[in-house]
C-alpha cells in the first residue's frame, strides 16, 4: 500500500499530480472497458467540474471520444465533494437534506419551545437564527462520534461548561446548548437531516462496513478538515491501494505559514494512517516577479528590487474610476492578443459594490464577460417584482405597494402612460389601497389599469387559514397573469443576459416557496394564513442567491475570491484592495467570544476554534489564491477615495506586496488622478471617444505659459482641429456631423472652445472682461450663501461642487435599507413632542408614546437586528431624557409648556 501526503505551494503541481494518477488508471482499463475504481474528493462542486473537464479534454486529445465509453459517468462517480461521496455510500439523496428555510423554522420552534429568557426578544429575527444555526453547524462538524445521542451529549457538556462563565456569557452558552439539543430532536422527529448529519451518517456507515476496495483515493484542494472529515479520510485511505492527500504548504516547508495546513493535521494523518510526507518544490506555473509576489503573499521576507511589466499596482481616483480602469485593462489585453477566456477578474465578493461596478464597467465598454457565481436574489428586479405581487396576493403588502408595482412597468397590460397618469392622480390624494385605486382608474377611464386591478382583486387570497400547499399553488398560478416577464416570447440579443437572469431568479423564487411549504409541514402546521407563508418566503429570500446558466467560453470571467481558487489564467486583475473589503470585516462570534472558546474546548472537549483567527487566516488564504492565479500578468487595483470623498486605506495585503519594490517606486500607477479627471489613464485609450474626451479636457485645463500644460494644450488644439477638419468641419459655422459632435458637443461649440484656447495660448496681452455689458453685470451681482452651503464647502469642496454646480442629488433612501439618521431624528423629535404635550412623566408613559410614534414611522421598514438595535437605543435615550428633564426648567425662569 502506498500512502503519500503532498505539501506544496500554489502552482507547485499538487492537482496535476492527482490528475496524472487518475490518467494512469484510465489508461489501464481492460478490453471490455472496465475501469479500476477510484475516488477523488475536492472542496467544491466547481472544482470537481474543473477536474472532470481536464480529464475529458485529455481523453479527447488522446484520440478517443471525450465522453465515450461511459467515461463521463465514471468521472461523475469518482470525482466529487464529501457530500456527493456520502450520497453514494449511504443511499441518502442531497435533495432530501433540510433546506435553509426548514432549518430556520425548526430553529425558531426549538427556541420557542425552550423559551430561554435571554433569547426571547431576538429569536424572531432571521439574522439571529442564522447565527445560532452557524454555531450548531460548528458543534456538529467537530463532534466525531456518530449517532443521535452524540449531539445531545455535546449539548450537555456545553451546558456544564456554561457554569464556568460569568453573567451573560454563561447564560448565552447555556441557551445555545439547550437550543442545540431541542433543534436536533425536532430535526430527527421530522425525519430530516442536514449536511453535518449526512457526513456523520457516512462516518457511521464506514465504521460499520468498510467501503468497496478502491485502487486509488485522493483528497485535493483542502487547507483544513473538520474532525468528522478527518476520520472519514483516515478510513477511506486505509482501504485503498494507493492514497494521495495534497495540502497547501508554507513558503519554505520548514515552518507553519499564516494559512498553510496545520502541523497538528499533518501529524495526525501521518501517525494514524501511515502517510509519508513529501514536500514539493517551487511553483511551476509562474516565475520571475509573479513568483516573488507568491513568496511575499505567503509571508516570506524578500529584498526590494525594481519590478518588471508582469506585475502592476494600479490606483483609481475613486471606486468608479477603479472599475473603469479594470475594464480598460481587460479590453487592452484583448486587443494585444490575449484570449478573453484567459482573462480573469477577481473581487472579494461579486455582490459587493466593487463587483457590481466592475461588471457595469465591462458592460459599458462592450467587453463580453461572464459572472461566474450567484447573485443576491433581491438584487434582481424580477425577483423583487414577484415578491411584491405575492405580498399583494397574500394580503401582506404595505401601504402604497400596489401603486409602486403599477408604476414600475411590470404590470401586465398596463401602458406606461396609464401608469403615470394613475400615479399622478393617486399619490397626491393619498390613494393607496387596491380598491381605491380601482375606483380611481375607472373614473379616469384607464382601461388597462382597471382590468389589471380587477384581476388582482379576483386573485387575492382570503385571509382565512388554508393548507400551505394550496396557498403556494394559488400564488404561483396567479403570478403569470399579473406580471410581464423579460423572457417571454422572442428575446432580442441585447436583452438575453437580463432575460436569463430573470428566469433564474423566478426559478429560485419557486424553489424557495416550495421550501417554505416543507418548513411549515416539518413544524406540524397543517393550516396557516397566507400572510404566514409570505413571511416565510420573505425571510428565505433575504439571504438567497441565484445564478443564470451561462455556457459562453470567449468571455472575460469575473469571480469572487472563493471561486478563484479553482481557476488559473494568463492575465489576472485583483480589484477592490482596500481596507474593509479585502480583507472583509472580521467579527467575533455573536454568542461565544474567542477568549472563552479555548477554555470551553479544554473543559468539555468540544472543538471551538477562535473565530477571529480563523477569519483572518481565511482572508489571507483567499488573497494568496487570488494573486497566484496568473501565469504571466497580474494587476492589483485599489481606489484612492471612497463614496464620501474621504481617502481610504489600502489593504494590508497590498501594502505587504508594495514592500517588494524600493521606497521610491511604491507609487501606484494613477495615484495622481482626481475624481474629476475624465481622461483615461496613460496607455488605456481604447476608443475614439477616449481620444475626444482627452483632447477637450486638455483645451479646458489651466496652464502656465512655457510649462507642460501649454504643451498639452497645443497638442489638444491640433488633435481636435484634425478631428473636425477630417469630417469636413472647417469653420465654426459648419453643420454638425458624426465626428463634429465631439463628446456630445456641437461643432460650433467646439470651434468656440478652440478659438478661446488659441487666444489663451497666443502671446501678448490677455483678453479681459469688459467693464460694461451683461457679463460684467452678471459677475457684479451679489450671491447669497447659506451657512449649510458654506459648511458643506468646508467639509468637502468636491461634494459642494457636485451638489451646487452639477445639481447632483443623493439617491432616495429605500425603506429596505433600514433607518437612516434623518428618520431616527424625526422619530426622536416626534416622540419628545408627544411625551411633553401629553404630560408623560414615567418611563412606561414615555415608552408608550415612543412605541406609538415608532410604529407609525417605520411601517414600511423591513425588520432586522440592526433596526431593532436602533429602536432600543433610541427608545432608551428618549425615555431617559424625558424622565430626567421633564419637570426641570428648560431655561431659568421658564417652565415647560405645550409646543
Amino acid at each position: 500500500m502506498s500512502r503519500m501526503l503532498l505539501v506544496g505551494r500554489s502552482g507547485s503541481g499538487k492537482t496535476s499530480r492527482v490528475v496524472a494518477e487518475v490518467r494512469q488508471l484510465l489508461d489501464r482499463h481492460d478490453a471490455q472497458g472496465h475501469f479500476e475504481r477510484f475516488q477523488v474528493i475536492v472542496p467544491t462542486y466547481s472544482q470537481a467540474e474543473h477536474l472532470k473537464r481536464r480529464l475529458l479534454r485529455w481523453r479527447g486529445v488522446a484520440g478517443e471520444p471525450a465522453a465515450g465509453g461511459g467515461l463521463d459517468a465514471l468521472l461523475d462517480r469518482g470525482i466529487g465533494t464529501f457530500e456527493q461521496f456520502a450520497e453514494r455510500e449511504t443511499g441518502e439523496r442531497l435533495h432530501a437534506l433540510a433546506p435553509a428555510p426548514v432549518q430556520d423554522a425548526l430553529a425558531l420552534q426549538a427556541l420557542e419551545d425552550d423559551d430561554f429568557p435571554d433569547f426571547r426578544e431576538v429569536r424572531r429575527f432571521p439574522g439571529f437564527r442564522r447565527a445560532a444555526l452557524r454555531f450548531v453547524k460548528e458543534i456538529k462538524s467537530g463532534e466525531p462520534e456518530p449517532g443521535e445521542g452524540a449531539v445531545a451529549a455535546a449539548a450537555e457538556r456545553l451546558a456544564a461548561a456554561s457554569e464556568g462563565l460569568p453573567g451573560a456569557r454563561g447564560r448565552k452558552l447555556l441557551g445555545l446548548a439547550r437550543m442545540l439539543a431541542a433543534y436536533q430532536v425536532r430535526l430527527s422527529a421530522a425525519g430530516l437531516f442536514d449536511h453535518e448529519d449526512l457526513l456523520r451518517r457516512l462516518l457511521l456507515r464506514l465504521r460499520d462496513r468498510p467501503p468497496e476496495e478502491l485502487r486509488f483515493f485522493a483528497l485535493d484542494g483542502f487547507t483544513d478538515l473538520t474532525q468528522v472529515q478527518e476520520r472519514i479520510v483516515q478510513i477511506v485511505a486505509g482501504s485503498a491501494d494507493r492514497a494521495l492527500v495534497t495540502l497547501l504548504g508554507d513558503h519554505g516547508g520548514d515552518r507553519e505559514g499564516p494559512f498553510a495546513a496545520s502541523a497538528g493535521l499533518l501529524g495526525r494523518l501521518m501517525s494514524a494512517s501511515g502517510f509519508g510526507l513529501q514536500a514539493l518544490g517551487p511553483p511551476r506555473r509562474f516565475a520571475g516577479d509573479l513568483l516573488r509576489v507568491e513568496e511575499r503573499a505567503s509571508g516570506a521576507e524578500l529584498v526590494p528590487r525594481p519590478m518588471g511589466e508582469a506585475v502592476r499596482f494600479v490606483a483609481g481616483a475613486d471606486a468608479f474610476d477603479e472599475a473603469d480602469r479594470v475594464a480598460r485593462i481587460c479590453l487592452g489585453w484583448s486587443m494585444e492578443g490575449v484570449a478573453r477566456s484567459e482573462i480573469l477578474v477577481v473581487v472579494r465578493r461579486l455582490d459587493s459594490e466593487t463587483g457590481e461596478r466592475v461588471l457595469d464597467a465591462l458592460r459599458r465598454h462592450g467587453v463580453p464577460h461572464r459572472r461566474a457565481g450567484g447573485a443576491p436574489l433581491l438584487g434582481v428586479p424580477a425577483a423583487r417584482t414577484a415578491l411584491r405581487v405575492l405580498r399583494l396576493l397574500s394580503r401582506a403588502d404595505a401601504a402604497g405597494e400596489v401603486l409602486d408595482l403599477i408604476r414600475c412597468g411590470a404590470a401586465r397590460g398596463v401602458a406606461d402612460g396609464e401608469a403615470d397618469r394613475l400615479f399622478a392622480e393617486a399619490r397626491p390624494a393619498g390613494i393607496s389601497s387596491p380598491d381605491e385605486l380601482r375606483r380611481c382608474a375607472h373614473e379616469l377611464g384607464l382601461r388597462g389599469a382597471t382590468a389589471w386591478l380587477d384581476a388582482l382583486a379576483d386573485a387575492r387570497l382570503p385571509p382565512d387559514p388554508a393548507t400551505p400547499v394550496g396557498i403556494a399553488r394559488a400564488l404561483l398560478s396567479a403570478l403569470p397573469t399579473l406580471v410581464t416577464w423579460s423572457y417571454e416570447g422572442e428575446v432580442p440579443g441585447e436583452l438575453a443576459e437580463r432575460a436569463a437572469t430573470d428566469a433564474a431568479a423566478m426559478r429560485r423564487v419557486r424553489d424557495l416557496l416550495a421550501q417554505v411549504v416543507r418548513a411549515l409541514g416539518a413544524t406540524g402546521r397543517s393550516e396557516v394564513p397566507p400572510r404566514t407563508v409570505m413571511a416565510g418566503l420573505d425571510a428565505a429570500a433575504s439571504d438567497a442567491r441565484c445564478a443564470a446558466r451561462d455556457q459562453r467560453v470567449d468571455v472575460v470571467n469575473v469571480v469572487d475570491a472563493e471561486e478563484a481558487r479553482q481557476w488559473e489564467a494568463e492575465a489576472v486583475v485583483v480589484a477592490g484592495l482596500r481596507m474593509g473589503e479585502f480583507p472583509s470585516g472580521v467579527r467575533e462570534d455573536l454568542f461565544v467570544a474567542d477568549h472563552d472558546r479555548k477554555d470551553i474546548e479544554k473543559t468539555c472537549g468540544v472543538r471551538l476554534p477562535a473565530r477571529m483567527d480563523e477569519a483572518l487566516r481565511r482572508e489571507r488564504l483567499l488573497f494568496y489564491a487570488a494573486v497566484t492565479r496568473a501565469r504571466s500578468r497580474l494587476v492589483l487595483t485599489r481606489p484612492l477615495v471612497g463614496n464620501n470623498g474621504d481617502a481610504v486605506m489600502p489593504s494590508p495585503f497590498l501594502e505587504a506586496l508594495h514592500e517588494l519594490v524600493p521606497d521610491g517606486e511604491r507609487v501606484d500607477d494613477g495615484a495622481g488622478r482626481t475624481p474629476g479627471d475624465v481622461r483615461p489613464a496613460a496607455g488605456e485609450t481604447v476608443a475614439i471617444s477616449d481620444l475626444q474626451r482627452t483632447a477637450l479636457s486638455v483645451l479646458a485645463e489651466r496652464h502656465v505659459r512655457g510649462g507642460e500644460g501649454e504643451h498639452r494644450a497645443r497638442i489638444g488644439i491640433d488633435l481636435v482641429r484634425t478631428m473636425l477638419t477630417g469630417c469636413g468641419e472647417t469653420s465654426e459655422g459648419a453643420t454638425t456631423s458624426g465626428m463634429a459632435r465631439v463628446s456630445g458637443m456641437a461643432s460650433a461649440d467646439v470651434w468656440v472652445l478652440l478659438r478661446a484656447a488659441d487666444v489663451r495660448l497666443r502671446p501678448g496681452e490677455e483678453a479681459r472682461l469688459a467693464t460694461e455689458g451683461p457679463a460684467a453685470a452678471h459677475m457684479a451681482r451679489a450671491r447669497r450663501r447659506s451657512a449649510s452651503s458654506l459648511a458643506a464647502f468646508g467639509q468637502c469642496a468636491y461634494k459642494h461642487f457636485a451638489g451646487k454646480g452639477l445639481g447632483l442629488r443623493s439617491p432616495e433612501h429605500s425603506p429596505e435599507d433600514g433607518l437612516d439618521p434623518l428618520r431616527q431624528g424625526t422619530i426622536a423629535h416626534a416622540a419628545l413632542q408627544s411625551a411633553f404635550e401629553d404630560g408623560a412623566r414615567t418611563e412606561s408613559e414615555v415608552g408608550e408614546a415612543f412605541d406609538a410614534v415608532w410604529l407609525r414611522e417605520t411601517e414600511r421598514v423591513r425588520p432586522g437586528l440592526s433596526v431593532e438595535r436602533a429602536r432600543a437605543a433610541l427608545r432608551r435615550a428618549v425615555v431617559q431624557l424625558v424622565v430626567t428633564h421633564a419637570d426641570a426648567s428648560l431655561v431659568a425662569g421658564f417652565e415647560p409648556v405645550r409646543f
